[in-house]
């Protein structure tokens, strides 16, 4: 799968808790970034004008960082 050996593949994700935001709204944001690379998805939220970006960034962050520890 995609060159590479599947056992190497690696899935993280990060929740966010208690976002002041519509999930209808926010999954409109998750769609645009889901599986899509880091730096893409970054560039991408960054300057979104959805407000629902703020937090999507912040837990693609936290799964960014939970990946790289």
């Amino acid at each position: 799968i995609l060159g590479v050996e599947a056992s190497r593949i690696a899935i993280f994700s990060a929740t966010k808790s208690f976002v002041r935001s519509a999930p209808r709204k926010a999954r409109l944001v998750a769609d645009l970034i889901r599986g899509r690379r880091v730096d893409e998805a970054n560039g991408l939220l960054q300057f979104s004008p959805k407000r629902a970006a703020v937090p999507i960034k912040r837990a693609l962050s936290a799964a960014v960082a939970e990946a790289e520890a």
